[in-house]
């Protein structure tokens, strides 16, 4: 049975999406399909569409993954993506975008960072095949 990732990042940092997505198609992630993110900038729709979509997203995953950049601390959608999985009791992956060094958000400080590596990547998520 597959099982899909919500991927939570900050939207300019949205390209890594695509990474995950052909790394998922050529199969390096087993059954793990990356079907789930916010790939279109809706914050333009209001707060409240935004919870609306992401909670509909989150909800449709096994797990979700968090890009960690230079300026993911900074973001408020992160942390409420963050509390949302932990209150829906998904798994939660932090993965440091390459070359950044940027804070982790306080709500991620109990997580373990993964680097933004494919074999990194395939051993932390072995766990949820």
């Amino acid at each position: 049975m597959s099982k899909s990732i919500f991927i939570s990042c900050v939207h300019e940092e949205k390209y890594l999406i695509d990474w995950l997505h052909n790394w998922s198609r050529a199969g390096e992630f087993g059954d793990i399909v990356f079907i789930h993110a916010m790939e279109e900038d809706k914050r333009s729709a209001g707060d409240d569409d935004v919870r609306r979509y992401i909670m509909d997203q989150i909800d449709k995953t096994t797990a979700v993954v968090v890009l960690v950049g230079r300026d993911t601390h900074n973001h408020k959608w992160i942390t409420w993506e963050v509390e949302i999985a932990q209150r829906r009791n998904k798994k939660i992956f932090c993965i440091r975008i390459p070359n950044t060094s940027g804070g982790v958000p306080p709500i991620l400080k109990e997580y373990p960072i993964i680097e933004f590596k494919l074999e990194e990547l395939k051993r932390s998520f072995r766990i949820l095949n």
